[in-house]
C-alpha cells in the first residue's frame, strides 16, 4: 500500500474480564510480555487490576484490528501502549513495528475509547490518515 493511501478504519474488541483474570493474572511472565511497565503499574494500582489489564488488552487488540493486520511478527505487544492523559482519558502510544506501520501507511492519529463493567471490557480504536 502506498504511503498516505491507507483509509481510516475502526477496530473494536471485547474482553471477558473473568476469562482474562483466570488465564493471565497469575502469569507474570505473560503479563510482562503483553504490557509495558507503565501500563502494569497503572493497572496494579487500580481497584480491580484484571479489569484494567483487560481494558488495555482490548485496546491493543482494537489497534491491530484497525490496522487490518491482526498480530503480526513485526508488531510486539508492547509496541502499543495505553496510557492516560492528565484528565484520565486513555491515549495510545506507539513505537517499534506499530510506529513503522503508521509511517508506511500515512496514519496520523489513533484515538481510543475504553469502557468496562465488572466482567466485560471493551475498546473502540479509530485511526485517521488526515
Amino acid at each position: 500500500m502506498a504511503s498516505g493511501s491507507y483509509p481510516g478504519r475502526v477496530g473494536v474488541d471485547l474482553v471477558d474480564v473473568a476469562e482474562f483474570r483466570a488465564e493471565f493474572m497469575s502469569r507474570e511472565d505473560v503479563l510482562t510480555t503483553m504490557f509495558t511497565e507503565r501500563e502494569s503499574a497503572y493497572c496494579r494500582a487500580s481497584a480491580d487490576p484484571a479489569q484494567s489489564f483487560a481494558a488495555r488488552w482490548a485496546a491493543k487488540e482494537g489497534v491491530v484490528k484497525a490496522f487490518g493486520t491482526g498480530w503480526v511478527d513485526e508488531i510486539d505487544y508492547t509496541d502499543i501502549e495505553i496510557v492516560n492523559d492528565e484528565n484520565g482519558a486513555p491515549q495510545i502510544v506507539i513505537r517499534g513495528g506499530a510506529s513503522d506501520f503508521c509511517e508506511r501507511n500515512g496514519v496520523k492519529r489513533l484515538e481510543v475509547s475504553l469502557s468496562h463493567l465488572p466482567n466485560l471490557a471493551i475498546s473502540m480504536v479509530s485511526i485517521c490518515c488526515c
